[in-house]
């Protein structure tokens, strides 16, 4: 992989190939200390910067643990700490940084002061957001959406066995602390069979609209959102 800046970089077969991956290793770590690495640190020997220009918990813990978890080595500078806040250009300051380390992370608030990074880099340039996109935060949602839905497949697949077992067991039923009509136990694990499948229904149907682009949906009523009007227009063609 060269950079990942945008979702749209890589194609969708190899977006599939790294959430694989990822879940294999997530896997693979369960009887591991949180902290260990990896058995075959693939990045042993590799260092990695994170450059963050705006504040970060999560997404720096994230890049900063998973490196460490893969075997190499991660180091973090704040903008501040940038020559770039001096006047450095931007091309000078990736030309140095990928001369000395294996990949670089960027959160910032320029998309284009990210490109322009990745177009003088000589290492793998990674988007850990910018002020359009936020590719990372995407992959981690798909993995979430994937394992989610068989979680309620598997949840879905032994409420229904239970429920088979229990036709013919039934269940007081009680309302405002009132005796109500009594029921099958397998009729009242049927109702919570009706709530996870809607529920992976709708996991499903997030899914497919992740490829439905909203640009333009407003063009004939205008919109409230402070809306980027030169990069819509750009991205409509």
């Amino acid at each position: 992989m060269k950079n990942f800046l945008n979702i749209s970089d890589l194609p969708s077969h190899e977006l599939r190939t790294i959430i694989e991956e990822a879940k294999t290793r997530k896997s693979k770590r369960k009887d591991l200390n949180k902290s260990a690495a990896d058995l075959d640190q693939p990045f042993a020997g590799k260092s990695m910067i994170m450059i963050f220009e705006k504040p970060s918990t999560r997404t720096r813990i994230s890049f900063e643990a998973g490196m460490q978890k893969l075997g190499g080595s991660a180091l973090f500078l704040s903008g501040q700490e940038l020559q770039i806040s001096r006047g450095e250009p931007i091309s000078d300051t990736a030309k140095v940084m990928s001369s000395m380390l294996d990949a670089i992370v960027i959160r910032t608030d320029s998309q284009e002061n990210l490109e322009m990074f990745a177009a003088n880099s000589s290492v793998p340039i990674i988007s850990g957001l910018s002020d359009v996109y936020h590719p990372c935060q995407i992959m981690a949602d798909l993995m979430t959406f994937k394992e989610i839905n068989k979680n309620l497949d598997n949840i879905i697949k032994t409420i229904l066995r239970i429920s088979e077992k229990n036709i013919e067991t039934i269940m007081p039923g009680f309302t405002h602390l009132k005796n109500a009509q009594a029921v099958s136990f397998a009729h009242y694990l049927m109702a919570y069979v009706e709530m996870f499948t809607r529920d992976k229904k709708r996991f499903s149907y997030n899914l497919e609209s992740l490829s439905e682009c909203p640009l333009g949906v407003a063009a004939l009523t205008g919109t409230s959102f402070n809306i980027d009007r030169n990069f819509t227009s750009k991205k409509l063609g």
